[in-house]
């Protein structure tokens, strides 16, 4: 009876921890925040429940959804038993797929999804920032409190600030799942190492058992050949460190003001008629919704499995988008566990 304790908890920590990804960076700045939503937002999309969790004092994931308010949040989340969970959750209607609107101007492609998202609030630095043991699992305990998680989301994801604290090792006792985020540019190597490093060393020494699902590449621009050197490099560091099976999640996100503007109006892009197609659109967003949707249905395929992935896939072939934008999605899918053949991701010499 005594070694059946540990037993129970450890595999009910481990349900809602499969579930649960960060998306990790040692820098600001990058994109990782503007991922995080954009990308929740597909999965929505896609009839999938996800959970968002803000655990930076800057709150720029909670600015971008509109969430921000007097209520309980991510500290009371953590900290305050007497607390229901659920009064901590907002969900925000702009940011949640519609039935009876058109995927093409941002509905549902298939019904049933929502993103919820626990905001930051004040004392949320203060909060996570204690160094003790016991303090550190707290998220990962919440989560699976009363199976919080497994009762209500398909998915959770963890935005954490762009820097080396012990918030990092918080997301990390909670996530199975980790995406790095690099800014394809010189000064962004070695945050973007470091991160690597930090799974590693998490793997290797705290014992944690991870599924590094790939890296999600930011603000590209083609025509620059830093940002293919950078690409180049960041492969082969990847190889070395984590194996070869270990490189990017559906296409770089491109750097485009329309990404800018959606979130200055808190609403997703998918959500701006960034599906239909026209000129407009081909130059304006189509291609960074293609890659925020492209990440989704990677994360989707490594957390959820290939039969999720692929209904989602064959909806969206289905939905009669067109030639143009339904290969520009298709081109970015599937690539999780092969390297990119284009331009964009030169071979190595």
């Amino acid at each position: 009876m005594p070694e059946m304790t540990p037993v129970v908890v450890a595999k009910q920590s481990d349900k809602a921890r499969d579930r649960t990804l960060t998306m990790a960076a040692a820098k600001g700045g990058i994109g990782k925040t503007t991922t995080t939503a954009q990308v929740a937002y597909p999965i929505a999309q896609f009839g999938l429940r996800v959970l968002l969790i803000d655990l930076d004092a800057v709150a720029g994931l909670s600015t971008i959804l509109g969430a921000i308010d007097d209520g309980p949040g991510a500290v009371d989340f953590l900290d305050s038993p007497s607390i229901d969970k659920e009064q901590c959750v907002r969900r925000p209607p702009a940011w949640q797929p519609s039935a009876d609107v058109p995927f093409t101007e941002g509905g549902a492609l298939i019904p049933g999804g929502c993103v919820d998202i626990v905001p930051a609030t004040a004392g949320i630095a203060e909060s996570v920032g204690r160094q003790d043991p016991r303090s550190i699992k707290r998220l990962r305990r919440a989560l699976n409190e009363d199976d919080f998680v497994l009762d209500r989301y398909d998915l959770v994801m963890i935005d954490i600030p762009g820097a080396d604290s012990v918030i990092v090792d918080m997301a990390m006792q909670a996530s199975r799942n980790l995406v790095l985020t690099l800014l394809p540019e010189s000064q962004g190597l070695r945050g973007f190492s470091r991160t690597v490093l930090r799974a590693k060393q998490a793997y290797e020494e705290d014992g944690l058992n991870f599924n590094v699902i790939g890296a999600v590449t930011s603000r590209y621009e083609r025509n620059r050949t830093e940002h293919k050197d950078v690409m180049r490099v960041t492969r082969k560091f990847l190889a070395e460190q984590l194996g070869p099976s270990t490189l990017w999640l559906g296409l770089p996100i491109p750097a485009r003001a329309a990404i800018s503007d959606a979130n200055r109006a808190q609403r997703p892009l998918a959500s701006r008629n960034a599906w239909r197609d026209n000129i407009s659109n081909r130059t304006r967003g189509m291609d960074a919704v293609a890659a925020f949707s492209a990440i989704a249905i990677a994360i989707i395929r490594d957390v959820l499995g290939d039969e999720k992935a692929d209904t989602i896939v064959q909806a969206f072939t289905e939905v009669g988008l067109g030639e143009y934008p339904t290969n520009l999605l298709l081109s970015g899918v599937g690539v999780t566990r092969a390297p990119h053949q284009d331009d964009d991701y030169p071979e190595e010499d």
